[in-house]
Order: C-alpha cells, then structure tokens, then sequence
C-alpha cells in the first residue's frame, strides 16, 4: 500500500468517527421484542385515538392528529364527537385497513407503515369508505391518513381523492406540543407509557436518519474505504500466514519433544473470526501449562504470548509463581490477569511485527519452552 493511500485511509476514518452511531437508550418495546411491528403500533396507536379509554388523554392524539392533517391537505377540518374505532376492518375484497375511526361528522382511515412501502390497495381502501358512507347515509367527510415513518408521497386512489402522509416524526411532534394541556387528568401509569411509545417512535426515526447520513458518506467514499478493506483483509491473510509458518517453524526446532503442537481452528483458520493462536502442551504432572501466541481480530497489529493451565481453566488456585520466577530475566513485566471467558493466564508480552519478525517470535517460544523444561 503507498503512502498516499494510507494518508487518504487516515483523513477517511477520522471523518467517519464523527458520524453519531452512539447506541440510543432501550425502551420498553425494545426488551419485549416489538419495537417497530406494525400490528402492535397499530393496536397502541388505536387505544390512544379512543378518547373514552382509561388513558385519561381523552381527545389529545386524534386533536393532534387531525392537526397534522389539516396541515398537510390544507383544510380546517375537526374532529367531532367519538363513536367507535375499528381494527383490521375487512373490505370487499378481502383487504384490511389498519385503524378506521368513526366520528359524528367524519370517518377516518389510517394505513400504517413503519418499514414497509406504501403499495396498499388505497382504491379498495377508499370503495370500503365510500360504502360505509352510503350504506348508513352520513352526512360525513372522509380523511385518508397513509402514517408512516419516513415521508412517502400522497397516494392517489382512482377515485381522485389523496391518502394524505403524515410522518410518526410529525404526529409525534404535535403530541408533545399539546400535552400540556391534558397531563393534570391523565392516568399516571398511561403517561409512563405513552413516554416510552413516543420514545420508540422517535428512536425508529433516528436509525433511519442514521443509516442515511452512513450510506451518504459511504457512497462518497467508497473508492478509498475499498481499498482500506482490501489492505485489511490483505493484512488478516498476512497474520494466518504468519501463525501457520510460527507453528512450523516452532516444530522444526522442538523436533525431539513431547509436546502436542498445533493450531487452534486450523480448519477454520481463513474466517480468523475472533482469534487465530498456535499452541504447545506441556504435561505436568496432574497440570497440563500451554504456551500459546495468538492475535486477536480485534487487535491484529500485535501478537500476544500467553501461559495457560489447561487443566485449571478457571482455577484461581493455580498462581503462576514458578512459571513468574524461570521467565522474571526475560519478561519482567508479565502478569497474571483473570480473562472473563477462560479464567486466569500468565501474560508475557505483546509483541508488534513491526519489530518482532518471524524468527524473533519463533527464538523466544522456543525459549520459554526450555526454560519451563529445564
């Protein structure tokens, strides 16, 4: 890789560490594992538009939604006095539309999406409400609402009229403008929730606008950050190499001995998901200490030598004193750390491959296996 490649790779990065992907707060609809499916939305959404439910909001999300509407079709349309609101109502021909809202003066039919694209049969959608009107002879206006996350164009149905979009950013944002005015009646365990329904929302619509201003930035750059995986995968394919040829080169100069020596993972070695290492069993006695250099994906510009007793994997007991006082000339700085997934090691050194090439690696465990042997 030429210098001017590794400079452009450097301004690319530092660039991409400004984009905000910090991870946003869990809500409850994250623990329960519905944060963004539709039906369940749906169903929160209905029991909030009811004004005679338990919520204690009365009429504050269908105000607002109404608002949103009037807004976006420019009319002054309000809502009248609440009759009943529907889930799923079938229609002719076997479609089903999301929330029907009946009011004395008008009915009211919401699409909802969060994710998916807005190719509902709006026709069949407007036949249904067309029907409803006739069939009870109101006297009432139809709104069509197509709710959703992002904005989306007004869908136009065959009969002329518009399923209006209004986005959950929109609707949410004129809740919250009007709440003040009913959060002294409001039931304190349905405000708790109603938070955390906003909250959800909101938080839908960061990821989305997140994943945007990301693959902006990714398309501008593609060229480069190409290259900047091409040159780390080159350099992964470089590290298996580098542990292969350590094991073989260990092996040549430990010919005579006992000792199991190989490669974890050998045939998976080309993935080097999470780590690629090389090992040597010692036996002793009812211990059975491992030396093992390995590289980490995570950290793949150094190679760490460790000691394992692969009898003792989570055995505290075991104190790595005597192992500590043969290699204290030629590692004075190694330590004993406790790893969460494989117990306690004596850690050694981590070496670079800038400074520590092959055969440098290949003397110094060959050393520390004769020194534990002597």
């Amino acid at each position: 890789m030429q210098s001017m490649d590794v400079e452009k790779i450097s301004i690319v990065l530092k660039k991409a560490v400004d984009i905000d992907i910090r991870t946003r707060a869990k809500t409850f609809f994250d623990v329960s594992g519905f944060p963004h499916y539709e039906n369940v939305i749906s169903n929160i959404l209905a029991f909030f538009f009811d004004v005679n439910e338990e919520h204690g909001f009365k009429d504050l999300w269908l105000k607002s939604l109404f608002e949103c509407y009037n807004m976006r079709a420019n009319t002054n349309l309000q809502p009248g006095e609440f009759e009943e609101i529907e889930r799923e109502l079938p229609t002719d021909d076997k479609k089903r539309i999301d929330i029907l809202i009946s009011l004395d003066n008008t009915i009211v039919a919401i699409e909802n999406k969060i994710y998916a694209s807005p190719d509902n049969p709006f026709d069949s959608y407007h036949e249904k409400l067309k029907k409803i009107i006739e069939k009870n002879e109101y006297n009432k206006s139809i709104v069509e609402i197509l709710l959703s996350l992002k904005k989306e164009n007004d869908q136009k149905t065959e009969f002329g009229t518009l399923f209006y979009n209004i986005t959950y950013q929109s609707l949410v944002e004129q809740v919250k403008k009007n709440i003040g005015d009913y959060i002294e009646n409001a039931n304190e365990k349905w405000l708790l929730f109603m938070k955390e329904v906003l909250n959800n929302i909101e938080s839908l619509g960061e990821v989305d606008a997140m994943n945007k201003e990301w693959q902006t930035f990714f398309e501008g750059n593609q060229e480069i950050i190409s290259c900047f995986f091409a040159n780390y995968s080159n350099d992964i394919d470089a590290k298996i190499k580098f542990i292969k040829n350590l094991e073989q080169g260990v092996k040549e100069r430990l010919i005579d001995c006992n000792s199991r020596i190989g490669t974890y993972n050998t045939q998976n070695c080309e993935s080097f998901s999470g780590y690629i290492s090389m090992f040597i069993d010692m036996p002793k006695g009812e211990d059975t200490i491992v030396i093992e250099p390995f590289i980490e994906r995570k950290k793949p510009f150094s190679l760490v030598l460790e000691l394992w007793n692969r009898n003792k994997k989570r055995g505290k007991e075991y104190s790595w004193s005597k192992e500590l006082d043969l290699l204290k000339e030629d590692y004075p700085d190694a330590k004993v750390i406790e790893d969460g997934d494989w117990g306690m090691c004596l850690r050694l050194k981590e070496l670079d491959f800038e400074n520590d090439m092959l055969e440098t690696v290949i003397n110094k465990v060959v050393s520390i296996y004769q020194t534990i042997n002597q």
